[in-house]
């Protein structure tokens, strides 16, 4: 990159020569604009002392009322001092047409782009933000710093996501103030309106908190101006309910379908319209109670359908080790008793014919009713964990097809007639597998017992 010397741009001014590659103050690099306002810009840069990125507020001293807002701002930064949710102040230098504020450079970008890029956030982030703003708002007004202008795009986010609270030019260091109108309407708390009325600003950053918190979850604030006259929602909020000083917290329910009951719970301490009984611990707390059973509907539902799926996993674990407590191995004792059971077994019947049970050799082929012999011997046989022949699974049979059900289970036992003792009337039948075998079988609906007339026998197999 090439960058333009002192001597190229003398005519311009200095805000147009850092634009174009001259170092601002002798160390300052511009990278990209970032933001273009009537009152000035804001740009990234780099610091080249250090090799960091900054955010530099450059404000056009022409425009009326900058000039002190911008000292304003200067002076609030350097009374807070350093705080890991609070965008630092890092310089600050002015020249005959601007005034410069080198500030932290937050890469996450402000919390209105988010929600508009990426969606709302989830319970866990609206609680996390909610705690890092009470830790900002905590240290500003121990420090005796009102902020007055708490809204989504004030919030910004650093590259590990964590927030802080920027934009302080509205700041006030007196708690009770009489200005009215001071902040961005659909955030600013409603005793902020009542003109010639001096209000509490420490209570007013709490209810822009919980609009801003509002606008975090469901993408959209309440109300556009929070005046009965102004907002037909706030007219209704703002009735009270059962003679007693509360308003009705229920209305957010109507302008929020997706509200959760622990959602409203954990933002009614911040949205009183009795300023004095905003609770900023007590909204962050019952966040931190709530936030795990979801801030909308839906993510309510989802957690509960994740915690069912939860239960069932563990009812399953707990059967495995129930079935694997029951399953005990045989001892070698017992096993060498069971071998001298099979062993005199064997001996007895020895001397006793073995009757051949005749199983259809690959060449031949088995008939069943409404089955073609050259159909039913092209077919693989039946398999309980894959499709059969018939196109169905076993769980598919409907009744029609019972006939063909009973078939296809006599066909696998007879597959398995090899590998099992079998029984002709109450006789036993053992099968010799040691020896190759090429009998036949004849198969029919008799076959429960008795001879067929070519002699052979039939058996019931169940």
């Amino acid at each position: 990159m090439t960058y333009e010397t002192p001597s190229t741009i003398s005519k311009i001014d200095e805000c147009t020569a850092y634009e174009k590659g001259v170092l601002l103050r002798n160390k300052y690099r511009f990278v990209k604009s970032i933001q273009q306002g009537s009152y000035g810009n804001v740009s990234l840069a780099l610091d080249t002392t250090t090799n960091t990125e900054v955010a530099i507020k450059a404000m056009n001293k022409s425009v009326h009322g900058v000039t002190p807002v911008a000292r304003h701002e200067v002076s609030i930064l350097s009374r807070l001092g350093y705080h890991p949710n609070i965008c630092q102040l890092l310089d600050s230098f002015e020249t005959s047409s601007t005034t410069y504020l080198v500030l932290e450079y937050c890469s996450g970008g402000d919390l209105h782009d988010r929600l508009h890029s990426q969606g709302g956030l989830s319970s866990f982030t609206v609680y996390k933000l909610a705690s890092q703003l009470k830790e900002a708002l905590n240290h500003s007004h121990q420090r005796g710093v009102y902020h007055r202008d708490i809204k989504p795009e004030n919030i910004l986010f650093s590259a590990n996501g964590d927030a802080k609270l920027a934009d302080w030019g509205l700041a006030t260091l007196a708690r009770s103030s009489y200005d009215s109108s001071v902040g961005t309407e659909k955030y600013m708390a409603p005793e902020c309106f009542v003109s010639s009325t001096k209000y509490d600003t420490l209570y007013a950053d709490y209810w822009s908190f919980g609009m801003t918190l509002l606008f975090a979850i469901f993408g959209k604030a309440p109300f556009t101006k929070p005046h009965p006259k102004a907002d037909n929602n706030f007219k209704l909020f703002s009735v009270k309910r059962g003679g007693s000083d509360n308003n009705d917290m229920d209305v957010l329910y109507d302008i929020y379908p997706d509200m959760s009951a622990g959602c409203l719970e954990a933002l009614v301490p911040v949205l009183s319209l009795i300023p004095s009984s905003r609770n900023l611990e007590k909204c962050v707390d019952l966040l931190n109670d709530n936030w795990s059973c979801g801030l909308t509907v839906d993510e309510e539902y989802e957690l509960e359908m994740c915690e069912a799926y939860s239960d069932e996993d563990d009812m399953f674990e707990m059967d495995d080790a129930a079935y694997d407590d029951v399953i005990v191995p045989y001892t070698s004792k017992e096993i060498s008793t069971l071998s001298s059971i099979v062993d005199d077994f064997s001996t007895s019947t020895a001397a006793t014919s073995v009757t051949s049970i005749a199983i259809p050799s690959t060449k031949e082929t088995a008939t069943a009713p409404g089955i073609a012999p050259s159909q039913f011997a092209s077919q693989p046989p039946p398999s309980l964990i894959g499709n059969s022949y018939m196109g169905k699974s076993w769980s598919d049979i409907e009744d029609e097809d019972d006939d063909d059900f009973f078939f296809q289970f006599e066909s696998m036992s007879l597959s398995q007639s090899a590998q099992k003792p079998a029984t002709v009337g109450a006789e036993p039948v053992a099968v010799n597998c040691n020896t190759k075998l090429t009998p036949s079988i004849a198969i029919g609906s008799a076959v429960t017992s008795g001879v067929t007339a070519s002699g052979e026998r039939n058996f019931n197999w169940f």
